[in-house]
This record gives structure tokens, sequence and C-alpha cells, in this order.
């Protein structure tokens, strides 16, 4: 449609724009937008992401502040500025059950399987690395992807992440 959130007046080269994808499994989902300019941490939005029907529609970066159809370049967007999607879930059981790889530009190590855990990870692109309390990408956050199936069966995919971090 067209919408964006346009931070373009206030950002430069030294400023970061940091979007937090918050998945609670409870359905209570949602992207966080942060600003840092010079030292100073700004909360810009919330925009709550409900799932339709079994599946989320999460927003990253370049989603929030360069919606294809509003016409505005996420270079543009930006001015200058370095941008960060994390994706965090917290749930009951804290790390995922598996964290593996699917497709032709996907890779994952230091992957264990956690018995206990009750989503799942799926990078769909980009070279990740894992260990107990997050994935993070090694690849370029423009050419990363997860699908990520929390324990109330609903399937988020969020592209454009740097880090997945998790917490009970």
């Amino acid at each position: 449609q067209g919408d964006k959130i346009d931070l373009s007046g206030i950002l430069n080269s030294s400023s970061t724009v940091t979007s937090t994808v918050n998945l609670d499994q409870a359905g209570h989902d949602s992207t966080t937008v942060a600003v840092t300019v010079g030292s100073t941490t700004y909360y810009v939005a919330n925009v709550p992401t409900a799932p339709v029907g079994s599946v989320a529609h999460d927003l990253s970066t370049p989603d929030l502040l360069a919606n294809p159809a509003s016409g505005t370049s996420l270079s543009t967007a930006l001015n200058g500025a370095s941008w960060t999607t994390v994706v965090d879930v917290s749930g009951s059981h804290g790390a995922p059950s598996s964290v593996t790889a699917s497709g032709a530009t996907a890779s994952v190590t230091g992957a264990t399987p956690n018995p206990t855990g009750n989503w799942t990870e799926v990078v769909t692109a980009g070279a990740a690395t894992v260990d107990a309390s997050h994935t993070t990408f090694t690849t370029a956050p423009a050419a990363n992807a997860v699908t990520i199936t929390t324990a109330d069966t609903v399937t988020h995919d969020v592209a454009n992440v740097s880090v997945v971090q998790w917490h009970a």
C-alpha cells in the first residue's frame, strides 16, 4: 500500500536503525523500531503484526522504511545510516528444538538438537552460526532469511535478518 516510516530527516551516516521482530509464541507479535543518533537511542515505532491464520507477516527494517509501493528505496530512506533486523523469540522453553538450513544459499554451523525446545528455525538464505542464545548471520542482512515456526504452529517468514535471539 505504500505505507512506510519516514526517518530520513533524522538519519545520517553515523546513525543506526534497529528493527526487532518480537515473537512471544502467545500471538502478541510486533516489530519495534529504534534509531540511534549519536549516543542516544530513540524508540520510534511499535507495529503489531498479528498472524493471518497460521502465517505471520513480520516486518523487517526494509519493509518498514522503504516499502516498494511507496517508491522510496532503502538507500534513500536510510540517508547513509546503517541498519539491522533482530528476531527476538521468547517462549517457555527458550532455545529452538532445531536450527537447520534449507535452500541453495543457506548454511548453518554450530547447531545442536534441543529436545526441550518447542519451536524451530530454518535458515532459508544466508550463512549462520548458532550458539547457546542466538543465531548470528555472517552474510549481509539483505542476503539473509529465516522461517520460524512457533509452538502455536504459526509460521514466521522474516527476510533481511542479522540475528535471531531467544530466551524463556
